[in-house]
C-alpha cells in the first residue's frame, strides 16, 4: 500500500511517484482456466494485414504510426511507467468544473472547448491553463485530491481533472499502441512495456469505482442518484475495456518468457496471466453484466465481445449468447436480435435523434457483426442490418451534409457516417454499389481505404467510376423526417416531426433549408457540454425556441408523441409535406406545419410555410438564418433594447421562469427546465411598421444567401434579436425573426417565404391576401425578377365547396401565371381523407389519395395483396411511391418498392424495409395485455399497430405500448396463436387494414386547364 507521508505528498501536487507495491486488497483468482489462444488478431488476420503494409504504402504508414507512438513509451523506466496508473483513491473528473480557470474565467472554453487544459505527463496530477499559463493546484488554489473550493463556492478538480485525462487519453491508449507494435514489429521490446501497465492496470482495476471517486459522482450523489464507472465513467469506460482486452489478447503469449516484468511483480509468468485475467478482463465483463460498465448501444456489447474473446476460457458461448440474443431488464443491454427492431426504426435509423450519436451504434453494431463473425455468428444475415446503412445514406442533404438535429453537428454541418471500417463492412457483407459510392465520395476505396489499424484486417475495396445517385424526396416515417429536394439535389429541406429519442432537443416540427453548399437555416447543433449542470444547455440548446418552430406559452414542447403525415406529395415541380402534431403541447388543439417547394429552374427553389396553431395564449414563431451579415430590407424598427427578450432587467442565462432553478445557491440538474430560452436573446428589436426582409449572408460564404419574408397574416408583432450558437464556446451570434402572437385561446396562422440564392435575387415580390376570413382562405403572389408570376392558394381548414368552389382543405398552386391570371398552370391540392378524385368546375383534380384494403399480408418478405389499389393517377409501377396506412391513432406512411397487377382489382405490393418494428418476447398473457421482458423504446408508437405470433397466423390491434407491456384493442381469443416463452411480432400492417394511395414524386405530369372566369 502507500505510504501515508508520500501520499500527503501527491495531495499537495508535489508530483513524487508512490512507492512501489505489487499489493492489493480487492486482488481476485482466476475462475476459469487461463487462456490458450489469440482470438482476436489471429496469425491468419495479420497475415492479411502484413499483406496490405508490404503491398500499400499507406496501410505502412498507419502501422509506422502506431509504431511511432508506441516508442515514447520506451524510454520510461519500470517503475516510473508502473506508478503513473494512480491507486483508486486519486480521484478522476473529466471536467475541472464549468466555471473555467480561476484567473482567466469561462474564456478557457473559448480557447480550448470543452476539455481545455494543457497536461504533461511527467506532471500527471497538474493542469495547465491554455491562456495564462498557470499551473493548478498550487499555493493559493490547493486541491487536497477532491477539489479546490474557490471565494464563488464553485469546487475546481485539478488533480481529478489532470488524472482523469492522463489516463484516458495517454496511458491507456498507450497500453494498445505497445501491444499493435508487438503484433506489427514483434519486438518484445513493446509487449514487455505493454504487459507493465496491463499488470498495474489490473492492480487498481477491482478498486476502481467512479460513482465515489470522481467529482460527477459527487454531483449525483448529492441528487440521491449514481453514476457508475471505473476507471472513467461509465459509458467512456466501455473503450477502456475494449482497449485493454484488444492489448492483453495481443502479448499475452509473450508474458512467460519476459522475466524482466516477473522480476519486477515478483510473480511468475503463470501468474501473471491469471492476475490479469482475473483482475482485469473477469473483473470487467461481470462489470458489464453489474452495468457498471454501461454505455450506448453496442459500446458495451463490443467491449463484451472483445473481453470473451480475450478470456478465451469459460462461458464465452454464454457470454457471446448475450449479446445476440439475450433479455435483459435494461433496453441497452438486451440482445442484438431484439435491439435491432426494439431500439431502431424501420428505416434503419437507432433510437437516438442525435446522428452523431446513431452513428455510434452503428460503427460499433458493425464492429460487434464483424468479431461475431470471427466466432461464427453472422448478423449480417438479419435483414434489418443492412436498413442501418441505408438509414446514415437517406438523411443525407445534396449529398452534402447530414441535418445537426439533437446534440450533433454544428452550424456549418457536414457528413455523419463517413467512416472507412463502417461502409467498408456494409460493402463486405452486401456489395451495394452504393456502399461503395460513398466511400469512394469520401476517399475510402482502394488503396485509400486504409484509415485506421482496424482497415488493415480487410482486403482493400476496388474503386469504382460510379457517383451517388440524387436522391429523391423521401419520408423516413419511423424516425419522423421528411426531406424535399429538387430533381438534381442541390436544394433541400428536412422537417423533423419524430418522437425524442437520446440526444434529442424538444425540436418537433423544426426543419433545415439546404442550398448553395451550406445549411442555410442550420440547427444550432451539439451544445457546450453533455453535463445535466450546465444550465444553458436546457434553457437554450435543447429549448424549443432555438429552433425554426413554434414555441407555445412561453414555454419548451412538453409531450413526447411524434407527429403524423397528412401529406406527402409532389409533381414535377412543386412538391409538399404536411405534418400534424396536436399532442406536442397539450393545450393545443393544432400544432401543424405544410411546407410547399416550388422549383424555379434547375438551379433555384423557394420555400413556402403554412403553420397552424390553436391553443394556448402565445405563440411564438421563431426562425432564423445561418451566421454571417444579416440585414432587414424595409420596415421600421425600435431600437435594441437593453437586458433581453425576457426582459430589460432580466441578464443574459439568467432562470427567471423558474425559481428553484434559479435561486442563488442551487446546484441541481437543470434537465427539466421547461421555461423560454427568452433570456438568451439580445439587442431584441421590434417592428414599428412596414413589411420586411431577413437577409443573411453565409459567414463562410457570401454568395450563399437566404431571404425570409414573413407575412401579415393576423395581428402578430415582428421581433428582431441576437443569440449565440451556445451560451459558452461558440460565439457567433444568429439573428433570429420571431412573429409574435399574444391573446386568450389563440388560433394563428403563420406563413413565410424562404428563398435562397446564389448572388442575386430571383423574387421581386411576395404578397398575401386573405379571401375568407371565416376560413382563413389565403392567396399568396410571389412574382419573380423575369416577370411570371406564382400563385398559392391555401386554407388550414375544410371549406364549403359553394364558398371557394375548390375541394376542401386546399392548397392550389399555379406556376407562371400571367398577371391578368389567364393562361396556363400546374396545379396540385390537398384534401381531407374523404376525398376522392373527381372533376369540379372543369378543374380535374389530381394528387388526392384512393383507399384501398389489405387482403393479405405477409411481414417477413414485406409483400401484400391489396384490394383496389388504383393506379390511374401515377406510375403504373408506384416505385418510390407512399402508401399511408390509416391507423387507431394517425397514420403511417411505408415506400413501395414495386406494385404487380394480380386478378381483378388486386396488386401485389412489396414494400421497403422491414415493416417488423418490434420484437416482443412473451412472459404472460392475460386479457388484452400482454407482458415482455425484451424491452422496446418506441412503445407510445405502437398504437394502431400489430401484434402478431412468430408464423404470422393472427393479428391483434394494439391499443397503447410502453416498454414492457402491449395492450390490445380486444381481449385474445381462445386459442391465439401467442406463447408464453416466445417472441411475438409488431407490425405496420395487417389483413383488413384500409391504405391510401398516393402519386410518386417527380412522374406526374404537369395538370394543365384553363382558369375558371366565374
Amino acid at each position: 500500500m502507500f505510504h501515508s507521508f508520500r501520499f500527503i505528498l501527491i495531495l499537495l501536487c508535489i508530483i513524487e511517484f508512490p512507492s512501489f507495491s505489487t499489493e492489493t486488497n480487492t486482488a481476485r483468482i482466476p475462475q476459469y482456466p487461463l487462456k490458450q489462444e489469440r482470438r482476436i488478431y489471429t496469425e491468419e488476420r495479420m497475415a492479411v494485414a502484413r499483406a496490405n503494409i508490404d503491398q500499400y504504402e499507406r496501410a505502412k504508414g498507419i502501422a509506422n504510426k502506431e509504431i511511432l507512438r508506441a516508442s515514447e513509451w520506451l524510454s520510461w523506466e519500470d517503475k516510473d511507467l508502473f506508478n503513473l496508473i494512480q491507486p483508486p483513491n486519486i480521484s478522476r473528473a473529466f471536467n475541472v468544473g464549468t466555471e473555467g480557470c480561476p484567473k482567466c474565467g469561462k474564456e478557457i472554453f473559448e480557447v480550448g472547448g470543452t476539455y481545455p487544459w494543457k497536461l504533461d505527463i511527467k506532471n500527471p496530477l497538474k493542469v495547465e491553463c491554455p491562456i495564462c499559463g498557470g499551473v493548478f493546484p498550487d499555493e493559493d488554489h490547493p486541491d487536497p485530491g477532491r477539489g479546490w473550493v474557490g471565494p464563488t463556492g464553485h469546487k475546481y478538480w485539478f488533480i481529478g481533472y489532470a488524472n482523469h485525462w492522463n489516463l484516458y487519453e495517454k496511458l491507456l491508449p498507450g497500453i494498445r499502441y505497445l501491444a499493435r507494435a508487438y503484433l506489427l514489429t514483434g519486438d518484445p521490446k513493446y509487449s514487455h512495456k505493454s504487459a507493465v501497465l496491463l499488470y498495474r492496470a489490473a492492480e487498481v482495476y477491482p478498486g476502481m469505482d467512479y460513482h465515489v471517486q470522481s467529482r460527477y459522482g459527487e454531483l449525483q450523489e448529492k441528487n440521491g442518484a449514481r453514476y457508475e464507472g471505473k476507471f472513467v465513467n461509465k459509458i467512456w469506460e466501455t473503450g477502456v475495456l475494449h482497449m485493454l482486452s484488444e492489448s492483453y489478447d495481443s502479448i499475452w503469449e509473450t508474458i512467460d518468457d519476459d522475466e524482466e516484468l516477473q522480476a519486477l511483480v515478483g510473480k511468475t509468468g503463470e501468474e501473471i496471466r491469471g492476475f490479469i485475467e482475473a483482475n482485469l478482463l473477469e473483473e470487467g465483463i461481470e462489470a458489464v453484466f453489474d452495468k457498471r460498465i454501461s454505455g450506448n448501444y453496442g459500446m458495451h456489447q463490443r467491449a463484451l465481445i472483445y473481453a470473451a474473446l480475450s478470456r478465451d476460457q469459460g462461458p464465452v458461448d454464454e457470454w457471446l449468447d448475450s449479446v445476440v440474443d439475450g433479455i435483459h431488464p435494461d433496453i441497452r443491454h438486451i440482445g442484438l436480435e431484439y435491439a435491432l427492431y426494439n431500439l431502431v426504426y424501420q428505416d434503419g435509423v437507432p433510437y437516438e435523434t442525435s446522428p452523431g450519436y446513431n452513428f455510434s451504434w452503428i460503427r460499433n453494431i458493425s464492429e460487434i457483426a464483424q468479431t461475431l463473425n470471427w466466432a461464427g455468428r453472422n448478423m449480417f444475415e438479419n435483414p434489418k442490418m443492412k436498413t442501418l446503412y441505408e438509414g446514415v445514406l437517406d438523411v443525407v442533404q445534396c449529398g452534402q451534409h447530414t441535418p445537426s438535429l439533437g446534440d450533433s453537428g454544428n452550424v456549418w454541418r457536414g457528413l455523419v457516417g463517413q467512416d472507412a471500417y463502417t461502409f467498408q463492412a456494409a460493402y463486405r457483407a452486401y456489395s451495394d454499389e452504393r456502399y461503395r459510392g460513398f466511400l469512394e465520395k469520401f476517399g475510402a476505396t482502394g488503396e485509400s481505404g486504409f484509415t485506421t489499424f482496424e482497415t488493415l484486417f480487410y482486403p482493400s475495396i476496388e474503386p469504382t467510376t460510379e457517383t451517388l445517385q440524387p436522391q429523391e424526396p423521401r419520408l423516413l416515417d419511423g424516425y419522423g423526417m421528411a426531406i424535399l429536394n429538387n430533381a438534381s439535389d442541390t436544394i433541400s429541406m428536412s422537417l423533423y416531426y419524430g418522437y425524442k429519442g437520446g440526444h434529442g432537443h424538444y425540436d418537433r416540427l423544426h426543419f433545415e433549408i439546404f442550398a448553395n453548399g451550406w445549411p442555410m437555416t442550420p440547427d444550432l447543433g451539439y451544445p457546450d457540454f453533455m453535463n445535466a449542470y450546465v444550465p444553458g444547455i436546457f434553457s437554450w440548446s435543447k429549448n424549443t425556441i432555438a429552433h425554426n418552430t413554434v414555441t407555445v406559452d412561453a414555454g419548451r414542447q412538453v409531450n413526447n408523441e411524434r407527429g403524423i403525415v397528412n401529406s406527402f406529395v409532389g409533381s414535377d415541380r412543386v412538391r409538399l409535406v404536411e405534418v400534424d402534431a396536436p399532442a406536442t403541447y397539450p393545450q393545443c388543439e393544432t400544432y401543424r406545419r405544410l411546407l410547399l417547394m416550388v422549383d424555379v429552374d434547375g438551379e433555384n427553389s423557394y420555400f413556402v410555410d403554412f403553420f397552424t396553431v390553436e391553443g394556448g395564449d402565445q405563440h411564438d414563431y421563431s426562425l432564423h438564418g445561418p451566421p454571417g451579415e444579416f440585414e432587414s430590407i424595409g420596415g421600421e424598427w425600435t431600437e435594441p433594447a437593453s437586458g433581453t427578450l425576457a426582459g430589460a432587467t432580466v441578464e443574459v442565462g439568467e432562470l427567471y421562469d423558474d425559481p428553484m432553478m434559479g435561486a442563488e445557491g442551487y446546484s441541481g440538474s437543470f434537465a427539466g427546465y421547461m421555461g423560454s430560452g427568452f433570456q438568451h436573446f439580445i439587442h431584441p428589436q421590434r417592428l414599428l411598421s412596414g413589411d420586411v426582409i431577413a437577409e443573411y449572408r453565409h459567414k463562410k460564404d457570401d454568395s450563399a444567401r437566404i431571404r425570409i419574408r414573413i407575412l401579415p397574416t393576423q395581428d402578430q408583432e415582428i421581433i428582431l434579436a441576437d443569440a449565440q450558437v451556445s451560451p459558452v464556446k461558440h460565439k457567433d451570434l444568429i439573428k433570429y425573426v420571431i412573429a409574435r402572437r399574444e391573446g386568450k385561446d389563440l388560433k394563428s396562422h403563420f406563413i413565410s417565404v424562404f428563398e435562397p440564392y446564389a448572388g442575386e435575387s430571383f423574387i421581386e415580390s411576395v404578397t398575401l391576401e386573405k379571401t375568407d376570413p371565416d376560413y382563413a382562405f389565403f392567396t399568396l403572389r410571389v412574382k419573380k425578377h423575369d416577370g411570371s408570376i406564382d400563385e398559392i392558394q391555401f386554407s388550414p381548414n375544410p371549406i364549403p365547396y359553394e364558398k371557394a368552389k375548390l375541394p376542401s382543405q386546399v392548397l392550389l398552386v399555379k406556376l407562371g401565371i400571367d398577371d391578368d391570371s389567364t393562361g396556363v398552370y400546374d396545379s396540385f391540392h390537398r384534401l381531407s381523407l374523404s376525398e376522392r378524385p373527381s372533376k369540379r368546375e372543369g378543374l380535374e383534380i389530381r394528387n388526392v389519395p384512393n383507399r384501398a384494403e389489405i387482403k393479405t399480408f405477409q411481414p417477413d418478405d414485406g409483400t401484400a395483396v391489396i384490394e383496389g389499389l388504383d393506379l390511374k393517377w401515377s406510375d403504373p409501377t408506384l416505385s418510390g411511391n407512399y402508401l399511408r396506412a390509416i391507423k387507431a391513432k394517425g397514420i403511417d406512411t411505408v415506400r413501395v418498392n414495386e406494385v404487380q397487377e394480380s386478378d381483378g382489382t388486386d396488386r401485389i405490393v412489396r414494400f421497403a424495409g422491414d415493416l417488423r418494428v418490434g420484437k416482443p418476447h412473451i412472459t404472460s398473457v392475460s386479457g388484452t395485455r400482454v407482458i415482455t421482458d425484451a424491452l422496446f423504446e418506441f412503445g407510445p408508437t405502437y398504437r394502431g399497430c400489430f401484434l402478431t405470433d412468430q408464423n404470422f397466423t393472427d393479428y391483434f390491434e394494439i391499443e397503447d405500448a410502453g416498454r414492457g407491456f402491449i395492450e390490445l384493442v380486444e381481449p385474445l381469443p381462445e386459442g391465439h396463436p401467442l406463447k408464453i416463452g416466445e417472441d411475438a411480432w409488431v407490425v405496420l400492417l395487417a389483413p383488413k387494414q384500409t391504405v391510401l394511395s398516393l402519386p410518386s414524386f417527380n412522374t406526374s405530369k404537369p395538370v394543365r386547364f384553363r382558369q375558371n372566369q366565374e
